[in-house]
């Protein structure tokens, strides 16, 4: 009896143990990119997860999990033109986001854009 106590002890000494050094939240890695002006606007792109981000042509084109986004100054293009979006000519600040699958467009403040990728 008194060897089946220790050994329910241990056990549940060391679940607790794992649990305290792996810790219970998740953490997912996050890419950001935030450029200080693009044709006289400001862009800023969040990925939830790892992605690459380059320039072509004058274009910012984000890639990520097998998707690609170009961003110009007039659309945003997703997938190569599987959807494109456009942006206001007018616009001083874009925000982009992908978190769990949706795309997020936001142009000064105000929601542009909220769809699944």
């Amino acid at each position: 009896m008194k060897h089946t106590f220790i050994r329910l002890f241990s056990s549940i000494t060391l679940v607790v143990l794992l649990a305290a050094v792996t810790g219970c939240g998740k953490h997912k890695a996050i890419s950001r990119m935030t450029t200080g002006s693009t044709g006289g606007r400001q862009l800023s792109v969040v990925i939830d997860g790892k992605a690459q981000f380059q320039t072509r042509n004058g274009d910012h084109v984000v890639t990520f999990r097998g998707h690609e986004l170009v961003v110009g100054n007039e659309r945003l293009v997703v997938d190569r033109d599987r959807k494109s979006f456009g942006i206001p000519a007018a616009a001083k600040k874009v925000d982009i986001e992908v978190s769990d699958g949706v795309l997020t467009m936001s142009v000064d403040g105000s929601l542009l854009i909220k769809t699944p990728i």
